[in-house]
C-alpha cells in the first residue's frame, strides 16, 4: 500500500513561513495509528487496491458502488464479518487520509455490511452441559471426608454443582452439605490438637482464647 495513504499526512504546497509547523503536524499525523493497526490497515488496503486493479476500477477515490461490490465479493469468497469489517475500515481510513469523501459513509455500503453481518455473522457460542448428579458422585467418592483437605474439596465441588443454575435435580441438599463441610473445616482449623492444648495449659495459656476469634 502506498505509504501516504495511511495515516493522514499533510502535504500541501505550504508557504515557507509554515513549513516547520507543517512538518511537526505531519509527524503528529503519522503517529495517529499504532504500528499493529497501521500494518493491518495497509494489508487490507492492498487487498482492496488489488481487487480494483484486476477489474479496472479506481481504488481512490472509490465510489460507494465499488466498495459495496468489493465487500459482497469478500463475503462470497467465504470471509466472515470479523475480516470484512476491518477491510471497510481501511478503505475509509485511506480516503480520510487524502481528504476524499468516504464511500463507506454511504447508506448502500452500510446496508451491504448489515446484510453480511446478518447472513454470515458469528455463530452463537455453545454452552457446556451442566454437571449431573451421577458424575458428581463419582468425583466425590475418592475424596476422604475425614480430613480437612477432603472436606474442603467436597465443599468446593458441591458449591460449584449447586451454583450451576436451574436443572432437573434438586440442589438444596448439596448446598446444605457444602455449608456443613465448610463449618466443620472452620472448627477444625481453629481447634488445637490435644498435644498442643496440653502444652498450652502447662504454660498457663488458654487454648480457646488464643485460637478462637
Amino acid at each position: 500500500m502506498p505509504e501516504h495513504h495511511l495515516p493522514a499526512v499533510i502535504r500541501p504546497q505550504a508557504p515557507a513561513a509554515l513549513r516547520r509547523e507543517l512538518e511537526l503536524a505531519e509527524g503528529y499525523a503519522a503517529s495517529a495509528l499504532g504500528p499493529s493497526t497501521r500494518k493491518a490497515y495497509e494489508h487490507d488496503w492492498l487487498v482492496f487496491a488489488t481487487w480494483c486493479a484486476e477489474r479496472g476500477v479506481q481504488a481512490i477515490p472509490a465510489t460507494p458502488a465499488t466498495v459495496a461490490a468489493f465487500l459482497a465479493a469478500e463475503a462470497d469468497r467465504g470471509f466472515r464479518p470479523v475480516t470484512i469489517g476491518p477491510r471497510a475500515a481501511a478503505i475509509a481510513a485511506a480516503h480520510r487520509a487524502q481528504d476524499h469523501p468516504n464511500p463507506c459513509d454511504s447508506g448502500a455500503v452500510a446496508a451491504v455490511m448489515s446484510g453480511i453481518r446478518r447472513q454470515h455473522g458469528t455463530r452463537p457460542l455453545r454452552k457446556a452441559a451442566p454437571l449431573e448428579l451421577d458424575p458428581l458422585a463419582r468425583l466425590l467418592e475418592p475424596i476422604d471426608a475425614a480430613t480437612l483437605a477432603g472436606q474442603r474439596d467436597r465443599a468446593m465441588l458441591l458449591l460449584g454443582f449447586a451454583g450451576q443454575g436451574p436443572a432437573s435435580v434438586p440442589r438444596a441438599s448439596a448446598v446444605g452439605w457444602s455449608v456443613a463441610c465448610c463449618r466443620t473445616a472452620r472448627r477444625q482449623r481453629r481447634r488445637p490438637s490435644a498435644h498442643a492444648a496440653g502444652l498450652m495449659r502447662r504454660s498457663g495459656q488458654s487454648p480457646d482464647r488464643r485460637h478462637l476469634r
